[in-house]
């Protein structure tokens, strides 16, 4: 399974193929969301999925966006990488960023850069992290998540059992 904590670099990536060629494969899920969850809420959500083995957790400031009234502030971002236990084929990453318009973006991603991830990390992850979502629904005030999650799939065949490459 290929663990990646590379978040951010992955997803600009994956945003401009045309620039850097099919370099990056997966799949990406997000959403768009009205309020910020708890940070520990989130965790703890993540962490008591079944099948999750293992969550780390990680703050860090993103851009500093200039507009016509000036270099705004940093944005927020709350990485969380999170892995099934060994021979499970489990492990994605979880990134939530608040901008400084309070706009909140939630993404889940399958990223996996030079050749696309195993076909059993993608079929393993996908359902988990479905159910992260619900958890996150139920449990963090995001009650609408579940059904405003758009997936992308980036030079892969994202059906079950599909052809990874």
């Amino acid at each position: 399974m290929r663990r990646m904590h590379l978040l951010p670099l992955m997803l600009l990536l994956a945003g401009c193929p045309g620039i850097y060629g099919d370099s990056v494969y997966g799949f990406r899920r997000n959403a768009n969301l009205e309020t910020m969850p708890s940070v520990d809420c989130v965790r703890e959500s993540v962490r008591s999925t079944s099948g999750v083995a293992t969550v780390d957790f990680q703050q860090s400031t993103g851009s500093r966006p200039l507009t016509w009234s000036g270099v705004q502030a940093a944005d927020e971002v709350y990485n969380f990488s999170f892995g099934g236990p060994p021979g499970s084929h489990i492990g994605g990453a979880l990134q939530i960023t608040r901008n400084y318009k309070s706009e909140i973006r939630f993404e889940e991603s399958g990223l996996s850069m030079g050749g696309p991830p195993p076909r059993e990390q993608l079929d393993a992850t996908r359902p988990i992290m479905e159910s992260i979502e619900s958890a996150l629904a139920a449990r963090c005030g995001l009650s609408t998540l579940p059904v405003q999650i758009r997936e992308t799939c980036v030079s892969i065949d994202c059906k079950p059992g599909g052809k990874a490459s």
